[in-house]
């Protein structure tokens, strides 16, 4: 990722782009189990919200830092 901005943008970057990680990798294993779930109960309307509420988590915050590739991957709802 090459960000060309100033100092403070550099700053935010740097303290919050471990917390958007860490919770996109949280979101990821949320959206494994869900996509199981969903395969034992594809019925189950509960479980396809939550699984797109975790798509469009890690979506919204991935354009946060200007991931365009992980923002154009993911669907919108």
């Amino acid at each position: 990722m090459s960000y060309a901005g100033n100092d403070a943008d550099q700053d935010f970057i740097r303290t919050a782009l471990p917390a958007f990680i860490s919770e996109a990798v949280e979101q990821t294993e949320a959206i494994e189990t869900l996509l199981l779930e969903l395969e034992e109960q594809p019925d189950d309307r509960e479980l396809l919200d939550s699984l797109f509420r975790c798509a469009h988590t890690v979506k919204g915050s991935a354009g946060i830092f200007g991931l365009n590739k992980v923002v154009e991957f993911t669907p919108s709802c």
